[in-house]
């Protein structure tokens, strides 16, 4: 298309032309290619953003959650102003997230995945709605984890159904205690096993938001509420496969007990029974999950 013919063509069809990109990197690269395209760019980024991140980031929804939990960067208070610049700035902070989401569940599917199914008759690699079922689990536990943990956040668990829990589960049990250390410093997660404060382990760590400390109070939160999960009236464990740490993305589709375990039933629907029988100070009360940053808020409503 020559740059001369582009005044001829309404500005409503070369925003679509950007948001049919596929991918932020290239819609920035067009951005570049005219005076006109770059006027277009700096009016409609967020439209464009949104477009392009909704096609081609994977569960976007999960991973729109994590980016609405993690904190402001240090400059969100200066770009208030600037739209297409806040835009762009999460736009990189969503494909930053869903980059390391996507090296994670190729770690878990190489060391976990592929090492069980030779111990157990089973596919040595994960079906696609299998990954997208990690990714889902993978971005949750960050959520949770960018979140207060005291209390958990009840409304972010009651959104689960059993399986999802369970799911969840499996990749921070992964995540924390059976992940190589070489892997989680690539995943930026800021803790490794028998790493001692201000040894060489521990110099070298990747900075992040979420402490050690509030990894290990997240687990240890949800490994008792999964306790009391399991206690509820509405589970029904399979007899036959007892406690399955490693097969929850798998083991649903080719066990006829796990399928009528009750794994589909809604944390919604089991929770308030736990209510019932908990002290009132262990219950799980209301988050504050829907306050956001007025910054932020006012670009990820789009």
């Amino acid at each position: 298309m020559s740059t001369s013919s582009l005044p001829a063509i309404p500005t409503e069809l070369l925003a679509q032309i950007f948001k049919s990109t596929d991918s932020f990197a290239t819609a920035t690269a067009l951005s570049s290619t005219s005076r006109r395209f770059r006027s277009i760019w700096k009016t409609h980024s967020p439209s464009i953003c949104y477009a392009v991140l909704v096609r081609t980031i994977p569960c976007y929804d999960q991973a729109f959650d994590y980016v609405k939990a993690q904190p402001p960067d240090a400059t969100s208070s200066e770009q208030i102003r600037d739209t297409d610049l806040l835009a762009i700035n999460l736009t990189k902070q969503f494909c930053g997230n869903a980059e390391i989401a996507c090296l994670a569940l190729r770690h878990y599917e190489t060391q976990m995945i592929a090492r069980l199914s030779v111990q157990t008759p089973g596919p040595s690699s994960l079906t696609e709605a299998q990954r997208k079922s990690f990714l889902r689990a993978w971005y949750r536990i960050h959520t949770l984890a960018s979140l207060p943990t005291d209390p958990l956040p009840y409304d972010k668990l009651a959104s689960l159904n059993l399986l999802e829990f369970e799911q969840m589960m499996e990749a921070l049990r992964w995540l924390m205690y059976y992940c190589p250390n070489e892997h989680r410093t690539e995943l930026r997660i800021s803790f490794q096993l028998g790493a001692l404060e201000g040894d060489l382990w521990s110099r070298r760590l990747p900075k992040s938001p979420i402490s050690a400390q509030h990894w290990n109070d997240l687990i240890t939160r949800l490994g008792s509420l999964r306790q009391d999960l399991y206690q509820s009236p509405l589970n029904h464990r399979c007899p036959n496969c007892g406690e399955l740490f490693f097969w929850q993305f798998r083991v649903h589709e080719f066990c006829l007990e796990v399928k009528g375990s009750g794994k589909g039933v809604s944390l919604a629907d089991m929770l308030p029974l736990i209510r019932e029988r908990k002290a009132p100070d262990q219950l799980y009360k209301l988050s504050s999950w829907g306050q956001v940053g007025k910054t932020r808020r006012m670009w990820l409503s789009w």
